[in-house]
């Protein structure tokens, strides 16, 4: 019975929701230029400047309560997607840490801060 009563509240529990979380980001790191962008609608846009390393991408995101997801949409081909400049996401997650999103890529962190809803 008490499991029946869980498995009921987990199902009436409102989704975490993506309005506080959608935005504009920015990187804010020295010999860094990136910026996120998390569309409302489940869209991302990101671009990444750091050394010699210089991609973009877009796709989807969702937000798990914890954690956003990014999923590359187009998936560019695995072959040559650094060379070509693609930032490939399958499922990449982006811990959420005091409003910032931070993003382990390349051996650092990124630490994405919002500067605009």
């Amino acid at each position: 019975m008490i499991a029946a009563f869980a498995a009921l509240a987990l199902l009436s529990a409102p989704a975490p929701a993506v309005a506080h979380i959608a935005g504009f980001y920015e990187t804010q790191q020295i010999e860094t230029a990136a910026a996120l962008e998390l569309q409302s609608n489940g869209h991302y846009r990101y671009a990444l400047e750091y050394g010699a390393v210089s991609e973009r991408g877009e796709g989807d995101w969702t937000f798990d309560g914890a954690f956003v997801h990014l999923t590359s949409n187009p998936m560019p081909p695995a072959l040559y997607a650094l060379e070509l400049g693609n930032a490939r996401f399958e499922n990449e997650r982006l811990a959420l840490e005091c409003g910032d999103l931070l993003l382990a890529r390349y051996e650092t962190i990124f630490r994405f801060k919002r500067i605009a809803p």
